[in-house]
């Protein structure tokens, strides 16, 4: 079960922290808040190529930084995924970030 969902710069969503207290999520809105684009993000975490199947420089936020992340607890585990911004390349960083795993106690440190 995800226990908690982080999104930077992923679509429409600037940032956002989903904190789940309960097995059976509905999200609810109106047409463009970002409800596919949640689970987007969570089919992100798994994979493949994602709900949509979309080239990840698309993924990032129109009027964004130009990368995005995202970040999850899954049963105890840490994971997350993402893009660096093109004008952080220049600056010797990666493309992709590569799935990043560390122990609750660092996430809960770091947030």
């Amino acid at each position: 079960m995800i226990g908690r969902l982080t999104l930077s710069d992923f679509r429409n969503h600037a940032d956002a922290l989903i904190v789940p207290d309960h097995a059976f999520i509905l999200l609810t809105g109106e047409n463009g808040a970002g409800k596919t684009n949640i689970l987007e993000a969570v089919s992100m975490l798994a994979p493949g190529r994602g709900l949509r199947g979309a080239a990840l420089r698309d993924m990032a936020k129109q009027d964004g930084m130009g990368g995005f992340g995202i970040a999850a607890e899954v049963d105890g585990v840490m994971l997350g995924t993402g893009i660096v911004a093109d004008w952080l390349r220049g600056a010797g960083y990666a493309g992709r970030l590569c799935a990043t795993w560390q122990s609750r106690t660092a996430w809960e440190a770091s947030a």
